[in-house]
């Protein structure tokens, strides 16, 4: 993948979501934005751009790449896969239903024409047709906006902007690159939850606008713009979500990208993200891979106190797999002398360092010479677009990715993957 046109792009990105989390940021102490980025504006608008730049989702050192808000480069092989789902036919990633397009309406075969039209303006560095198609002119004007709320920058024009852009699609373009359109969805409830969002954002506004808080005013003057355009750019009248593949360097990637109907015409829209409307496999993967990684250093920690006593941690190696439950309401033993006393001492320090293992249907993991050497989890469910619903497991020291998490059935093979010396 280009990732340095991905990077240039998610910066782009993560300037058009700045308004909306930023007042929630401002207007609720316990708003889930609040509780991300802190009570700060510039604390806010810096963890955004910082995700977006990273090309993660909630950050995580199991993958590289970004599977939200990314935007792919362009190929002649743009095609249209034919339908694996009857049009109509219902199915579901995280929480959103996806409804099969029809490609013969009229509205998808505008989409298609216009989506396709923009990987052969990325092939051919068309950088006229790609701003055309990305409505490019009312994100620059966007990002000028918050460029001037912030203080200014080194950029001083729209033109300056424009020519940055221009350069980093020129930057990109790779006749290598090849995309295939995979399926194309409707998404029934997408203007319900903008309309939530925005109902959400008015009620921290009024509050702002009714408090004592002369810093929090002076903040919501500061992005007064900022807040008009965030409105008008998510109000359009259609939505399609595009389920594509991108092929770069032999590598194959699952990206989401979002077509919207503005006035009439369609546009390749970065400000509503693919994760708005639960495009989460991904983050789910990530959040698996992350739990994982906090049983493996709960075990860690379990098996070195257990040292530190001179309870001979090393008489316990072996694999290990247990219940979630198996950790609720264990209380340390008096004396730590047999296998089932040592166990029982491992699992109340396990959960005193990892509360949330209790949560878990299956526990697993591998005791060598008194060390974890990996450890797996069963995170239940994923309903995922291509794949249906699947049977999600976190796994540490080696991860699982999009590329793989779908090649893995049960706990003992998520285990196995989590070794890092298997033979897989």
């Amino acid at each position: 993948m280009k990732s340095n046109y991905m990077l240039r792009i998610a910066c782009c990105a993560a300037a058009l979501l700045c308004c909306a989390p930023l007042m929630q940021s401002c207007g609720k102490e316990d708003s889930p934005a609040a509780q991300t980025a802190g009570s700060s504006a510039d604390q806010m608008l810096e963890e955004i751009t910082k995700d977006a730049v990273s090309g993660t989702e909630g950050g995580s050192d199991s993958e590289t790449g970004s599977e939200t808000g990314s935007v792919s480069s362009s190929s002649d092989e743009s095609s249209t896969n034919a339908d694996t789902k009857p049009a109509g036919q219902t199915v579901k990633n995280g929480d959103t239903e996806y409804v099969k397009a029809d490609p013969a309406s009229p509205d998808c075969a505008e989409a298609t024409e216009r989506l396709n039209k923009y990987f052969d303006a990325m092939k051919s560095g068309d950088v006229d047709a790609v701003f055309d198609i990305m409505d490019m002119q009312k994100t620059l004007a966007y990002m000028k906006q918050m460029y001037d709320a912030e203080g200014g920058s080194e950029i001083e024009t729209v033109e300056e902007l424009e020519k940055q852009m221009r350069q980093s699609v020129q930057d990109s373009v790779d006749h290598s690159l090849s995309n295939t359109i995979v399926g194309v969805y409707e998404i029934p409830g997408y203007r319900t939850q903008i309309d939530e969002m925005l109902a959400e954002m008015d009620e921290n506004i009024e509050e702002i606008r009714n408090s004592d808080d002369s810093s929090k005013q002076e903040m919501l003057a500061k992005y007064e713009e900022q807040i008009k355009m965030t409105r008008d750019m998510l109000n359009f009248d259609s939505l399609l979500f595009f389920d594509c593949d991108v092929t770069a360097d032999g590598k194959t990637e699952e990206t989401p990208l979002i077509m919207v109907k503005r006035d009439g015409k369609w546009y390749l829209e970065m400000t509503f993200m693919p994760a708005m409307i639960g495009y989460v496999k991904k983050s789910k993967i990530v959040a698996a891979n992350s739990n994982a990684k906090s049983c493996y250093a709960a075990l860690q920690s379990a098996l070195t106190d257990m040292e530190d006593e001179d309870h001979d941690a090393a008489s316990l190696d072996g694999t290990y797999t247990l219940k979630g439950s198996d950790f609720e309401n264990v209380k340390q033993p008096e004396r730590v002398e047999t296998e089932e006393e040592k166990m029982q001492y491992l699992r109340c320090r396990i959960h005193e360092y990892f509360n949330d293992i209790t949560k878990y249907e299956q526990v697993a993991f591998v005791i060598e010479k008194g060390s974890c050497s990996c450890a797996a989890l069963d995170c239940g469910k994923l309903s995922t677009l291509r794949d249906g619903e699947i049977e999600l497991f976190g796994t540490y020291p080696n991860m699982t990715s999009t590329d793989t998490y779908n090649t893995i059935g049960s706990i003992s093979d998520a285990l196995k993957f989590a070794d890092p010396n298997s033979d897989r």
